[in-house]
């Protein structure tokens, strides 16, 4: 656009010169100006012409592309948003919950009233939460309280979760459901145990939610980097800041854009 933009400033000059040379040095300019305002008109029209079919198919060509743009982030959202909805729906947690809640129940009441509280409220979150595009982080800290309630308890010194938030974060936004993604990501890939107990730490620093983990891998990983990606292709529409998720020989850590 800029090249053809150049030209036809170049020819539109050059035919002002020559307007100009007629005007100083034809003494029957008259006779001869009017040729020349004739050839002027038809060089003005036809750059402008040429001009605007280029700005057309410019402005056509980034109409296209937008709509790809816009269908890939659908195809996308739409795939996070069966992701979510099967993570909501997930019968091992579920199980495992009911699992964990028959137990407490002869061994403390008052544990088990509160376990059933807690998986309400997780479960309240997603249905809450499940379709909008932005919460704040203090919305997400007090289902994440919850979520890793019950992780607590069913997991029993296996896993050890360490929160730190900056006040001033907890009113910056992010994705629904993008911690409790990734906390799940850390236990079902890594192993738990007393003896090797799983540390996952959420923490805020400048202008980023960060998580980190103890990498110790399960022998039969089957990651297939789905969770990762849905986070990557949501934050990308969210914001022009990365998601940045980076991994050592001893942890994995993901840094995600407060917004």
């Amino acid at each position: 656009m800029q090249a053809v933009a150049g030209l036809a400033i170049t020819i539109l000059v050059a035919v002002g010169l020559r307007l100009a040379g007629v005007l100083l040095f034809f003494p029957g300019w008259l006779v001869i100006l009017a040729d020349e305002m004739v050839i002027f008109l038809v060089v003005l029209f036809l750059v402008l012409a040429f001009d605007l079919t280029e700005l057309g198919i410019f402005l056509n060509t980034n109409y296209r592309n937008s709509l790809a743009e816009l269908e890939k982030f659908r195809k996308e959202n739409a795939e996070y948003q069966f992701e979510m909805l099967k993570l909501q729906l997930n019968p091992h947690f579920l199980f495992n919950s009911l699992n964990t809640l028959s137990s407490l129940v002869y061994e403390d009441a008052a544990k088990a009233s509160e376990f059933i509280r807690r998986l309400s409220d997780v479960y309240r979150y997603v249905l809450d939460n499940r379709s909008r595009e932005l919460v704040t982080l203090r919305q997400e800290m007090e289902f994440v309280s919850s979520y890793t309630y019950l992780l607590g308890i069913r997991f029993q010194g296996m896993v050890d979760f360490k929160l730190e938030m900056e006040e001033k974060a907890l009113d910056r936004q992010i994705a629904p459901m993008t911690l409790q993604l990734l906390i799940e990501n850390a236990v079902k890939h890594n192993v738990a145990s007393r003896q090797r107990p799983l540390a996952i730490r959420i923490f805020t620093k400048n202008d980023d939610l960060w998580v980190t983990n103890n990498l110790q891998l399960k022998e039969n990983n089957d990651n297939t980097g789905v969770g990762l990606k849905n986070i990557r292709s949501r934050y990308g529409f969210l914001t022009s800041r990365e998601v940045l998720i980076t991994s050592d020989e001893k942890t994995f850590t993901v840094k995600i854009p407060l917004i």
